[in-house]
């Protein structure tokens, strides 16, 4: 009532509520604003509730309807997780971190979803023509260094011996059992981690040097292309 009868602080809604009662006054109708101390027994309270229910419940929508901000959000939410479902119907969609990885550093954790996802440093960029692989492959992916790659087949055969489950299936590397032998393997190869890879002392690098077999506890991340 007092916002009405002098909005100082030009609430949006008081003002548009004075607008609509000046566009009603410029068509003859007069309007006048009562202060009740509650809304109880007030005859017409009830209809009016009534009213307010069934344009709520209309499959209509109102073209003087806000869209909020937090509407916004939740629609791009609901959406998210929809196509989230669509894309990749083995996981489970949630924006909680899994509990198996919450002490990993995120570095192995990044390493590891580009791996799943096919796509790390190793992998050339697209359209561009990479030189031929060492192992003889033109396209190389994630996939083929993690399960087929023969220069790897050494780091390849200690991880198979200490996991459980296909390694050619997604679900090999979402397994809470899998996770640390996998961040050893992708430490002790790189991959996932930086354009060169680490392959066994008897193999040759992409770079065509031996690999010195260092005791460096850290890989090189290296640089991630786009």
């Amino acid at each position: 009532m007092a916002t009405l009868n002098f909005n100082k602080h030009n609430h949006k809604y008081a003002r548009w509520a004075l607008d609509s009662i000046e566009d009603l006054r410029t068509l003859g109708w007069h309007i006048s604003i009562t202060w009740y101390p509650s809304h109880c027994n007030i005859r017409g309270n009830k209809r009016a509730n009534t009213l307010a229910k069934e344009g709520a419940g209309s499959s209509v929508p109102c073209r003087f309807a806000l869209t909020t901000k937090t509407w916004q959000l939740i629609q791009a939410r609901a959406q998210f997780m929809e196509r989230w479902k669509t894309q990749l119907a083995l996981s489970v969609p949630s924006f909680t971190l899994p509990k198996h990885l919450q002490g990993v550093e995120w570095a192995d954790t990044r390493a590891l979803w580009q791996v799943f996802c096919n796509r790390t440093p190793t992998d050339p960029p697209p359209n561009i023509t990479a030189d031929p692989y060492p192992c003889g492959m033109v396209l190389v992916t994630s996939y083929h260094l993690l399960r087929e790659c023969q220069l790897l087949s050494t780091q390849r055969t200690i991880l198979q011996h200490a996991t459980t489950g296909d390694i050619h299936t997604p679900q090999f590397i979402t397994s809470p059992e899998n996770t640390l032998p996998l961040h050893k393997f992708l430490h002790a190869t790189s991959l996932g981690h930086s354009t060169h890879l680490r392959f066994a002392e008897d193999q040759p690098t992409t770079q065509g040097t031996e690999y010195s077999g260092s005791d460096e506890s850290e890989p090189d991340f290296g640089t991630f292309e786009n």
